[in-house]
């Protein structure tokens, strides 16, 4: 009895000769596109946060029944920072 080992073939494995970096495409920005990326280069910061769907719905309920997400949440924290006596640099 003969065993069958067609479907059992090894994977095809490439090496090349040299490791080429592959740059992403960088878009090229025009006018305002351009004046509106340097300006929040330069003024501006991002704050993600990762919630969990089930821990943290509560939270993710509430932050989508808001119009504005960013005002809501700078909201709370200003209030914070008066409630608590932080000073403003």
């Amino acid at each position: 009895m003969e065993e069958e080992t067609s479907h059992l073939k090894a994977p095809r494995i490439t090496i090349s000769a040299h490791k080429e970096k592959v740059m992403p495409r960088k878009k090229k920005l025009r006018g305002s596109s351009l004046a509106a990326t340097k300006f929040n280069a330069s003024h501006t910061t991002t704050c993600n946060i990762r919630l969990n769907y089930k821990t943290d719905q509560d939270i993710i309920q509430k932050l989508n029944e808001q119009p504005s997400k960013m005002g809501y949440v700078k909201g709370l924290i200003r209030s914070d920072i008066v409630a608590n006596g932080y000073a403003k640099k």
